[in-house]
């Protein structure tokens, strides 16, 4: 909200009842302040600030009303759950490392992301089953890996590795 450039309408304490919003335009984006429980305040340049939704609410008390919701909040409530989805995907086998070099947190991103969009689309294709990332994630490096691999582990394998081919000592 400190921010050079927004507008006075976001940052003042208007005394909003529920459901009511206020919106500002400067060109083609628009600032939008929707009062929830809290104020919601959003930058829009994908939809009409005027367009108003009814959306589905729940009362203190538990019944469920509709209330009137700008077209904006409404998308953005509607889709975010797929960036939710990702990051817990993500978070779960994060490849990242620390590194001084900041172009190495954005190249394990970008392989996160890839393993994790290669999951969803490997768990469409075997929707039979019920199977998870780490038994991907285990194919993919077997694919990957295949028999370029050196033997130096000596001991016993890994309860996950069980099933995998032992190396001839």
């Amino acid at each position: 909200m400190n921010r050079r450039g927004i507008p006075q309408m976001l940052k003042q304490k208007n005394h909003l009842q529920h459901g009511e919003f206020k919106y500002q335009t400067n060109g083609s984006v628009a600032a939008i302040k929707w009062m929830d429980n809290k104020p919601v305040t959003m930058l829009c340049s994908c939809s009409n600030p005027r367009t108003m939704v009814i959306v589905k609410w729940q009362n203190e008390d538990g019944t469920i009303s509709d209330i009137g919701c700008p077209e904006a909040v409404a998308t953005y409530n509607r889709i975010m759950g797929g960036v939710d989805k990702f990051d817990q995907l993500r978070e779960r086998y994060a490849s990242g490392r620390r590194s001084v070099k900041w172009w190495h947190r954005i190249f394990y991103y970008v392989i996160d992301l890839a393993i994790v969009d290669a999951f969803i689309m490997w768990k469409m294709d075997k929707s039979s089953a019920n199977h998870d990332q780490l038994t991907f994630r285990l194919h993919l490096v077997r694919q990957l890996v295949g028999e370029h691999t050196s033997c130096k582990r000596k001991g016993r394998a890994p309860t996950f590795l069980a099933n995998k081919k032992t190396c001839p000592r």
